[in-house]
C-alpha cells in the first residue's frame, strides 16, 4: 500500500517532538527532586495520550450523532449530512 511521504515525514516531526516534550517532563520531575525511572514515565505518557487521543475521538463521534440526530429531529431530514456537513468536518480531526 502506499503511504505518502508526506505522512512519513510528518511522523517523524510529531515524534520528535513528543520526544522532547517528554526529556522536558523528565527534567522537570528529576528537578524538583522526584526520582522517577526514564522509561516507565516515557510509558505513562505514551498511555496517557493515548486514552486521551481516545476519548476525544469518541466525543467527537458521539458530537456527530447528536448533530445528525437534532437534524433528524429538527429538519425532519432523513440525511443530515447534508446540512450539517460543514459543522461534521470542522469537528471530525483531520488525520
Amino acid at each position: 500500500m502506499y503511504e505518502s511521504p508526506i505522512k512519513e515525514i510528518y511522523e517523524d516531526i510529531v515524534d520528535g517532538i513528543r520526544i522532547q516534550h517528554d526529556n522536558g517532563i523528565i527534567r522537570a520531575v528529576q528537578k524538583i527532586g522526584i526520582s522517577v525511572d526514564k522509561e516507565e514515565l516515557r510509558k505513562a505518557l505514551a498511555y496517557d495520550r493515548n486514552q486521551y487521543e481516545k476519548g476525544y475521538t469518541e466525543a467527537i463521534e458521539d458530537a456527530i450523532k447528536t448533530i445528525n440526530m437534532n437534524a433528524i429531529w429538527i429538519n425532519g431530514d432523513p440525511y443530515p449530512h447534508d446540512c450539517c456537513a460543514q459543522l461534521i468536518d470542522e469537528l471530525t480531526p483531520e488525520p
